[in-house]
């Protein structure tokens, strides 16, 4: 009885051991995790402003465009006229 008592105490010691071993392995699993959601959320943010860059720059480019067109067509316009004379 007492054989069996000490195999039970060292078992249960081992699976405090094991217990503790895997404790730490959540824990230093717990900071991976943080410091992987905290880099997504970072490139989350740099995405989103990256969007807002290149729609700036779509509506630029579309006035510049637009511009351009109108430039154009007066050109047209004052060349047709230029022939007409």
């Amino acid at each position: 009885m007492v054989l069996n008592a000490l195999r039970h105490q060292e078992k249960v010691s081992r699976y405090q051991e094991d217990v503790a071993e895997l404790t730490e392995k959540l824990e230093e699993q717990k900071i991976v995790v943080e410091t992987a959601t905290e880099q997504l959320e970072e490139s989350q943010a740099q995405f989103e402003q990256t969007e807002l860059e290149i729609d700036q720059v779509r509506a630029q480019l579309a006035d510049y465009q637009q511009a351009l067109d109108a430039q154009q067509t007066r050109a047209l316009q004052y060349q047709q006229s230029d022939y007409c004379a």
